[in-house]
């Protein structure tokens, strides 16, 4: 583990990060939460040492993700929240954003449609603050 200590509650890396929670083989399984130095928390499960099942990560700017997580990676549905009031709620292959998903802007305008490697794409219905959409 490098330069890492375990106090008992925590365990400390020298990168400044830290994860409170359950161990299993030496390896964070099960529930718990890592703080890293920058002041992201993640709030979830874990598996062999990764982030697996579903879980927050909080960014400590107003943006955070729920979501389900195999491998590190947002895996199926999931939702973002962004410091500017925006929001995507919808699926994920390999951390982007794939498949069927509503993006809302802050001004209340809403894409409801396809997504494709993180882009809209296809099909698409836009909704627009005065109750029209196209």
């Amino acid at each position: 583990m490098g330069n890492a200590f375990w106090n008992g509650a925590a365990m400390f890396y020298g990168n400044g990060d830290s994860y409170e929670g359950n161990w299993n083989e030496g390896k964070r399984n099960g529930s718990g939460s890592y703080f890293f130095s920058n002041g992201t928390i993640f709030r979830g499960n874990f598996r062999k040492g990764k982030r697996w099942g579903f879980g927050v990560i909080d960014f400590g700017d107003g943006t955070t993700i729920e979501a389900n997580w195999e491998n590190n990676l947002i895996e199926g549905k999931g939702k973002i929240k962004y410091k500017n009031g925006d929001y995507f709620e919808g699926f994920f292959n390999f951390s982007v954003k794939q498949g069927e998903g509503i993006y809302c802007w802050d001004d209340a305008i809403k894409y409801q449609g396809n997504f494709k490697k993180d882009l809209m794409e296809g099909f698409a219905k836009i909704h627009y603050s005065g109750g029209g959409y196209y």
